[in-house]
C-alpha cells in the first residue's frame, strides 16, 4: 500500500514538473509570439504608409484583413494555432489530474493516520489490561505475604 502511495506521489511530482515545464514553455512561446506579432504589425503599418493612393479602398481592406489574421494567429498558420489551443486545453487537463492525485494522496494519508491511530488505541488497551493484571497479581501476592508473616508471627 505504501509503495502504491509512493508511486502515486512520484507520478504526481512528475506531472507537476511536466506541468511547470509546459507552463514555462507556454509563457516563453507567448512572449515570442507577442514579439513577432508586434514586429509584423509594425512592418504592415509601414507597408501601408508606402501604398499608393490609387486603389486605397481595396488595398486598405486587404491590409486590414491581414492585420486581423496577424492579431489572431501571429506567425502561426491556422493548424499551428489550433495545435496551440489543443495543447493549452491539454495543459489544463494535466493540471486537473495533478490536483486530483494530490487530493487523493491527502485522503490516503488521512486514512493511514486513522488506521495507525486505531492500532495505537488497541495496543494501549492491551497494555492497560496487562498493567491491571499485574497490579492485581502484585496486590494478591503482597496480601499473601502479609498473611504468611502474620501466621508465622502468631
Amino acid at each position: 500500500m505504501m509503495s502504491e502511495l509512493k508511486t502515486l506521489a512520484e507520478q504526481g511530482r512528475a506531472r507537476v514538473s511536466q506541468g511547470k515545464e509546459l507552463s514555462e514553455m507556454d509563457n516563453k512561446s507567448k512572449t515570442v509570439f507577442e514579439q513577432f506579432k508586434s514586429d509584423d504589425l509594425k512592418k504592415l503599418y509601414e507597408d501601408m504608409k508606402e501604398l499608393k493612393p490609387v486603389n486605397v479602398g481595396n488595398t486598405l481592406r486587404i491590409a486590414l484583413e491581414q492585420i486581423e489574421q496577424l492579431q489572431k494567429y501571429g506567425n502561426l498558420d491556422e493548424d499551428e494555432y489550433s495545435e496551440l489551443n489543443c495543447l493549452t486545453a491539454e495543459l489544463a487537463g494535466i493540471d486537473a489530474q495533478i490536483q486530483a492525485v494530490q487530493d487523493m494522496c491527502a485522503e490516503k494519508r488521512l486514512e493511514d493516520v486513522r488506521a495507525q491511530q486505531k492500532v495505537y488505541e488497541e495496543q494501549l488497551l492491551k497494555y492497560r489490561n496487562v498493567l491491571s493484571a499485574l497490579s492485581e497479581f502484585l496486590g494478591t501476592s503482597v496480601l499473601n505475604q502479609k498473611r504468611s508473616v502474620f501466621r508465622t508471627a502468631a
